[in-house]
Order: structure tokens, then C-alpha cells, then sequence
């Protein structure tokens, strides 16, 4: 079969095309190079100060970043990343997070279409945590896999109010907007040797100023099933089997806007072993 035309390159086109192509990666390499990463480092941290709420009670917050600097793949490298705030009341766990090395990649052309869409890779302790987050306008989704996660070391427990040690993996993938009717997703966690309390943290209380200390318990490994459909969060399964406390929770909270508006509609049965109602 003959083709009614043809198509010839010459040596001096092709050459044009490989400067232009060389050209254009040294532009984007040297670019990345030569980026004022510290400035983004300080208008990073500015934007978390000025995020906390604007009234006298609001607790300040605070990010501090170790080193930051470019990766090959175009993305940013942070390590030693930490976010603090301090606690809402007196005897209440203050924020703290930390994550040892952080490497966002942000999609540029998802940018020039007018979408957010950025990966990103965590590292806490020997764990990980792998995702994508996506936003246009006013929905968003996150996809994120966690292998082998240290709780303790992340500081899960200043958000969960009470400290908390386990290493988690797991999937999580949410899509959510400003509607919380139509927010959908799935969490499914394994979380191994889950302690909570130690010894020396207070937990708030009502009518309790200073708060409670609470004794390490051990609640063995807890595996956590949560479907999310149409706004409703079911709690498919909540289950743990450990030395000092054995727990079941079920039920459903349908999400509202803001959070503290969501209706809840729970069930938790708890059993402490006798040996630890015997040392507490």
C-alpha cells in the first residue's frame, strides 16, 4: 500500500527539536534549583498562624519546617514538619503533629485546568502515608494508603483528646463537598497493639478543670470498617480485644456543616478486665 504522501524528516529539523526539547528541561530543571524555597517556608508558617480563629480564646497555632528544598520528580521535600497548637482548655491535650519527611508533588496541568490535584508521600518512624488530594470549587476527595503508621510518633492523640500509641495501616478514601448529602467514601483501618493513655497526659473532663489522668489500657488490636454514603457514616465495624479493655461501637453519624452540627446515633459497649480495675 502506497501512502498519496510522505513524510521526511532532514538532520536540521530533527536537531531543532532535540535543542528545543534540551532547552526546555534545563529551563524547568534550573527553575526548581534556583526556586526561594525559604520564602516558602516562612509563607507557609504565616499562613498557619494566621489560619486559627480570630478571638481571644482561640488557641494560636504554630508550624515549624526542618529543611525544604525540590525533588526530582517537581515536587517539594520538607522534613522535620511539626504543627502545634496549644490545648482549648486547661487540663486538655495540646495539638501536636509531627511528620518526619514530607514530598508534595503538586499536577501542573491540573492547575491550568482550574483543579488542585497533589500527591503526596509521609514518612513517620518506619510507616508511611501515600495519597492524592483533589479539589475544584467546593468539593474535594482524598486517597491515602497507610502502611505500618506509628500513632504515638504522628500525635494522633492531641486530636483524638486523649494520647493514643498503635501502628495503623489501612486505606482511607473520601469525596466531600459543601452538600453533606453528597459525600461518599470508605475508611478501613487495622490498628495493632492500641494503647490509650499514659500515665502522665490529663484528659479533659466536664466539671474537671485540671482534667484526668489516665493509666496506659491496653486494648489490644482494633479494626475499623466505616462506610459513607449520601452524607451517613456507618460504622460497619468497630472492634477491639485487648488485656485491660475489650470494645464494640456501631451505629451511624450523619454529617452535617459545620462538623459540631453532625447527628449522632451511636452505640459503645466497653468491659474493662478485672486485673486493670484492680490496679486503677
Amino acid at each position: 500500500m502506497k501512502l498519496p504522501f510522505r513524510i521526511k524528516f532532514d538532520a536540521p529539523a530533527a536537531g531543532y527539536v532535540g535543542y528545543t526539547a534540551f532547552f526546555l528541561m534545563c529551563l524547568v530543571f534550573f527553575a526548581a534549583l534556583s526556586f526561594p524555597y525559604d520564602r516558602l517556608r516562612d509563607f507557609a508558617v504565616q499562613q498557619v498562624a494566621e489560619s486559627a480563629p480570630a478571638s481571644d480564646a482561640a488557641p494560636p497555632r504554630r508550624l515549624a519546617i526542618g529543611e525544604i528544598g525540590p525533588t526530582w520528580s517537581l515536587g517539594v521535600a520538607l522534613t522535620d514538619v511539626a504543627f502545634e497548637q496549644d490545648a482549648a482548655q486547661p487540663g486538655s491535650m495540646p495539638v501536636a503533629l509531627k511528620i518526619d519527611e514530607l514530598t508534595i508533588r503538586p499536577s501542573l496541568l491540573s492547575l491550568l485546568i482550574g483543579r488542585t490535584r497533589v500527591g503526596f508521600d509521609a514518612a513517620i518512624g518506619d510507616g508511611s502515608i501515600d495519597g492524592t488530594f483533589e479539589a475544584v470549587g467546593g468539593e474535594w476527595s482524598l486517597d491515602a494508603e497507610l502502611e505500618a503508621v506509628d500513632l504515638g510518633k504522628l500525635g494522633l492523640g492531641g486530636l483524638a483528646g486523649i494520647p493514643v500509641a498503635g501502628i495503623a495501616s489501612g486505606e482511607v478514601d473520601l469525596a466531600a463537598s459543601d452538600e453533606p448529602a453528597s459525600d461518599e467514601g470508605a475508611i478501613q483501618l487495622n490498628i495493632e497493639g492500641v494503647v490509650l493513655g499514659d500515665g502522665k497526659a490529663k484528659v479533659a473532663l466536664p466539671g474537671m478543670g485540671q482534667g484526668l489522668t489516665v493509666e496506659p489500657i491496653r486494648a489490644g488490636d482494633l479494626e475499623v470498617q466505616i462506610r459513607l454514603h449520601e452524607g451517613v457514616a456507618a460504622l460497619d465495624k468497630v472492634h477491639a480485644r485487648g488485656a485491660d479493655l475489650a470494645f464494640d461501637a456501631g451505629g451511624a453519624v450523619r454529617l452535617g456543616r459545620p462538623f459540631a452540627s453532625s447527628r449522632v446515633d451511636l452505640t459503645l459497649e466497653l468491659k474493662f478486665a478485672d486485673a486493670f480495675k484492680e490496679r486503677n
